[in-house]
């Protein structure tokens, strides 16, 4: 099995599904887009700029661990941005301008690694300054194929994903409504060639 093949599906959708998130963004006022929907980071606005910033590091990380990958200079050149621990108040074309150099970037790197590169190990220092050494393999397997994925440690790279799974309740109009439980599958599951 090709993690390569999974990850550049993976990437594919990842900019898919962001370009209809901002397309719907932008269909909202301003007290719309700022307005605390009771999501984790409040509003639609803090918790895309949370997602962004958290896909930037994941980014870094992967720029710092494999120097030798050209396809990752744009992220190199990029502000290490800070991590969204709150209600903020990001604009929306800046916002969107810098998801979609990120998600080029992935897209990039994806093409550019192989399956020997997944096979290594990545180490990275996380945002508490602890140095860590991770397995890509053995997580982004489980990850990307489970039908039911395993809790997530705190350390995992698919954290982007799982933030856009809840997106839907950030867009509905009572974004407080109990939603009935449903069984989940990962996201690239149905978009498998």
């Amino acid at each position: 099995m090709s993690l390569k093949r999974d990850f550049e599906l993976g990437a594919r959708y990842n900019q898919w599904m962001n370009t209809r998130l901002y397309a719907a963004a932008a269909q909202l006022d301003e007290a719309q887009w700022h307005a605390d929907r009771g999501a984790f980071f409040g509003s639609i606005a803090a918790t895309l700029k949370h997602v962004l910033a958290a896909d930037t590091h994941w980014m870094k990380r992967f720029a710092a661990a494999w120097p030798s990958l050209t396809s990752l200079d744009t992220v190199r050149a990029l502000p290490l941005p800070a991590l969204v621990r709150g209600i903020t108040f990001p604009e929306l074309a800046r916002l969107r301008q810098d998801r979609e150099v990120v998600d080029a970037a992935l897209i990039a790197f994806t093409g550019e690694a192989t399956d020997a590169l997944y096979e290594q190990p990545l180490r990275y220092v996380n945002s508490a300054g602890e140095s860590r050494r991770e397995a890509v393999r053995a997580g982004a397997a489980t990850r990307l194929r489970s039908p039911d994925p395993p809790p997530r440690p705190s350390h995992d790279p698919f954290q982007p994903v799982r933030h856009r799974r809840r997106r839907d309740r950030l867009f509905r109009a009572d974004s407080r409504a109990v939603r009935p439980a449903r069984a989940r599958r990962p996201l690239c599951w149905r978009f498998r060639s």
